[in-house]
């Protein structure tokens, strides 16, 4: 049996998780908007858990521009607004047939 390094060498690099959310992930975003207890305004931690990605990434899009950021006036905050990153996923959210073709 080949080890983990040999395996992933012999079948070429591994490809990159597809940044395709899930139903389940859609819903709980869905719902967050639903609840009156929901900030409007979400922190890096909260946009992490909502889209199933590393706390680490989702400061990183923030930094970089990727999310729709804002700056809290009177403090170093930034954060996300609960509207704007819907937006921004149905922006890139695609309904895709098996060929990888957009229907």
């Amino acid at each position: 049996m080949l080890s983990s390094k040999a395996y992933s060498v012999a079948n070429g690099p591994r490809k990159r998780r597809e940044e395709t959310m899930s139903q389940r992930q859609k819903q709980k975003i869905f719902e967050a908007g639903q609840a009156t207890a929901t900030p409007l305004l979400l922190r890096g931690t909260e946009v992490a858990e909502l889209l199933g990605i590393s706390r680490a990434l989702a400061y990183r899009w923030m930094a970089a521009g990727v999310l729709p950021t804002i700056r809290v006036r009177g403090s170093r905050s930034v954060r996300v607004p609960r509207g704007a990153l819907l937006n921004w996923i149905e922006q890139r959210t695609c309904t895709c047939d098996g060929a990888g073709v957009v229907a």
